[in-house]
């Protein structure tokens, strides 16, 4: 990962006011496994080895982040104003580097979740009542912030996903995605993705509340997204269902549902990316 002419500013005012400024000029990760072809930027018969890529378009930084916060007594967060200014990401996304990344993944899960507990431990608090000692644990902090613009942000996916290597989707799904395809491979030619840019309310909540609001922001935009993704793929579906519903998800509750999603996602799952090629 190649994160080029990083700047990073900090002040602290009188006002008991604190000023973070974050910006990465350009970012590029490489996959550095044997058989990956320089000098390409998107799947064609070989496999690229940059798989994630800003633009850099006119200057613009990869990130530009800047955050005001209040000092405050507590453990809440509390600020003012935020934002957060992310240039056009390309990315490729393959099998190649993707089954690896998800194994090793799914390794430290598993090791990081044992539940087993040694003998002695169980021996040592034979007899001990569980609430002895027991103390209530703090309130999770608040994040409150006044001001929050997003900007807006566009990706560019190519990808190329034999499906019998896909291990990582339900059987059903794999079985689905060949059945509609015909094909053993699941393709995307370029899938131009679009989350618009956005100003939020002031709000206040966990980190936890923060998250579930930015997922139901964007409900309408996934909901497009997903049908940009059909259009770009080898898959042969229906798009019109999906542009109505993504007109209609105020009425349909559909805002509500993205949010459960995302609650789920914020818990339990790791997103994966993948990037067009940069130079």
């Amino acid at each position: 990962l190649h994160l080029a002419d990083s700047y990073f500013s900090y002040k602290n005012s009188d006002a008991d006011t604190e000023d973070w400024r974050l910006e990465v000029k350009m970012v590029q990760m490489d996959c550095q496994k044997a058989g990956r072809v320089e000098g390409l930027t998107k799947i064609q018969k070989e496999l690229p080895a940059v798989i994630l890529a800003n633009h850099g378009d006119g200057g613009k930084n990869f990130l530009s982040l800047s955050i005001s916060r209040h000092a405050t007594s507590s453990r809440d967060v509390v600020l003012p104003r935020a934002s957060i200014d992310i240039d056009w990401v390309d990315v490729v996304v393959d099998d190649d580097w993707l089954n690896p990344l998800l194994a090793w993944i799914k390794q430290c899960s598993e090791e990081a979740s044992s539940s087993s507990i040694p003998m002695d431990n169980v021996l040592k608090t034979a007899g001990i009542a569980v609430v002895r000692g027991y103390q209530s644990p703090p309130l999770p902090s608040l994040l409150q912030c006044e001001q929050l613009k997003l900007s807006q942000v566009d990706i560019t996916v190519w990808s190329s996903i034999q499906l019998k290597e896909a291990e990582f989707l339900p059987v059903a799904v794999r079985n689905f995605l060949f059945f509609m395809t015909q094909s053993s491979t699941f393709t995307l030619k370029g899938a131009q993705l679009q989350l618009p840019k956005k100003v939020l309310k002031p709000r206040r909540g966990t980190v936890h509340d923060a998250v579930a609001t930015l997922g139901s922001e964007y409900t309408a935009a996934l909901l497009l997204n997903t049908r940009e993704l059909f259009k770009r793929s080898s898959l042969n579906l229906p798009l019109a269902p999906l542009e109505f519903v993504a007109d209609r998800s105020m009425n349909l509750g559909i805002r509500k549902l993205v949010s459960s999603i995302t609650n789920f996602v914020y818990k339990h799952c790791v997103c994966c990316a993948r990037c067009r090629r940069r130079k």
